[in-house]
């Protein structure tokens, strides 16, 4: 029940038999203050969840996690039973109401490198006024996964009025990997629901749109993607306009020879 401002700090080779292998914070009461890290090294932490970071709050209290690094950290439990959620976030894992991620960068951290938690019971909903303007945004974050990591961002996710919207903006995801974006809904997928899951503005993804995004298996999170508004193949968009480019411009031979 505390927060924590933590800045220019460096978390090397941290492990916990729970969660967080670096940071861990439970808040379950009423606090004024953020939570805030800022400009911090994760590096090879491990935990059987939220390898680096765990953060539980479920009060309306921001948590800013701003120009972090995240190298090589695990989360080791993998998913074993439906009831059970505390598995996965390498880098991340964040149970909260209010969030924003900020120009971090995610290199080959394995195990759900972000996993955004989405549920909470009856009572901590009450928390969360009709007019909060609450959300969880990713913005200008660079995701690069481990070969065998399970995805980039994992949302769990339940209808629920006093639910958080999750906004991803100006991220890059590279490397050829199954889905970078996945999660999982704790409702009928037959119930219909037009609320945003997760919105996409102005991301760049290295493969098709069915690779990186498994918004065929989970439709209540990903029915909101504008395929329009991203970059998809980017690497092979960013190769043909080099191979274009060469073929236009002459060569510095050329130009000394004239």
């Amino acid at each position: 029940n505390y927060t924590l401002i933590c800045k220019r700090t460096r978390f090397i080779n941290c492990s916990s038999k729970q969660g967080g292998g670096g940071i861990y914070i439970v808040v379950r009461m009423p606090t004024e203050n953020p939570i805030v890290l800022e400009n911090l090294t994760f590096i090879r932490c491990k935990a059987i969840y939220g390898g680096a970071v765990y953060i539980y709050c479920n009060q309306v209290s921001l948590v800013r996690i701003i120009s972090c690094i995240f190298n090589q950290n695990q989360a080791s439990k993998r998913r074993q039973s439906s009831g059970d959620h505390l598995f996965g976030g390498a880098a991340c894992y964040l149970h909260v109401k209010d969030s924003n991620i900020t120009g971090c960068a995610f290199n080959k951290n394995i195990g759900y490198c972000i996993k955004i938690n989405n549920v909470f019971d009856d009572s901590s909903s009450k928390l969360l006024s009709k007019e909060s303007d609450s959300s969880i945004s990713i913005n200008g974050c660079y995701f690069e996964p481990d070969e065998s990591n399970s995805s980039s961002l994992f949302l769990l996710r339940q209808m629920n009025k006093h639910e958080t919207p999750v906004e991803v903006k100006n991220c890059t995801f590279t490397g050829q990997f199954s889905n970078h974006i996945d999660g999982k809904s704790l409702f009928d997928d037959k119930k219909i629901n037009k609320d945003p899951k997760i919105k996409f503005e102005s991301c760049r993804f290295s493969s098709e749109i069915e690779s990186d995004v498994n918004s065929k298996k989970n439709l209540q999170l990903f029915d909101s993607i504008d395929g329009d508004a991203q970059v998809f193949n980017f690497n092979k968009i960013v190769e043909s306009e080099i191979i274009i480019n060469d073929a236009v411009s002459p060569s510095k031979d050329a130009n000394n020879k004239k």
